[in-house]
């Protein structure tokens, strides 16, 4: 329908694409051969310095404390670093977005609530996989595998996810939780 290619395929194709995969109670699988992984900070610092190419101006290592608008329209943005004036400002606060939202003179609800995200990480297997070896999400067991250095990277999609702030602001720097293996 959105002009991806994809092919519905037969276990044994699967088996040959992923050696990983159980295909014993499999019926089939949805293949996108054109898919990919990119790494996240790849791809912002390339879309970053395309920005930059074209005038945007990035500012590290600065906190934004709220936008400010007159008549509808973005004038500055207030930062530990005093005001900045712009005629657009793009919301790239990730997991702060919300709060940053809600501290502009017009309030921006941003659909967005950080939850806690468990993956699994092996050691490098004994045949490693190929680094283009496909993606495989399993949607009925919530998990995704694939290949990570040589080993593997498996993540879940929790049902129930497990919020990282329950109170007061926001203040977590992007670090690495806790193990929790009974929510896992």
């Amino acid at each position: 329908v959105m002009g991806i290619p994809c092919n519905v395929i037969k276990p044994k194709e699967v088996s040959k694409l992923h050696p990983l995969v159980n295909i014993h109670d499999l019926v089939g699988a949805l293949h996108l051969p054109g898919d990919a992984v990119v790494s996240p900070p790849d791809v912002n610092h390339a879309l970053a310095t395309a920005a930059a190419g074209h005038g945007v101006q990035i500012h590290e290592r600065t906190t934004v404390n709220h936008v400010m608008m007159e008549k509808g329209h973005v004038t500055a943005v207030e930062t530990d670093r005093g005001a900045i004036e712009c005629e657009y400002f793009v919301n790239c606060a990730g997991q702060w977005a919300y709060e940053l939202g809600q501290a502009s003179e017009t309030k921006v609800s941003v659909p967005l609530h950080g939850c806690e995200h468990f993956y699994l990480l092996s050691k490098p297997l004994a045949e490693p996989l190929q680094p283009r070896t496909p993606v495989v999400i399993d949607m009925d067991g919530r998990i995704y595998v694939r290949a990570w250095q040589g080993g593997v990277l498996s993540g879940g999609f929790e049902k129930n996810p497990k919020p990282i702030f329950t109170e007061g602001r926001n203040q977590l720097e992007i670090q690495n939780m806790q193990e929790d293996w009974d929510h896992f």
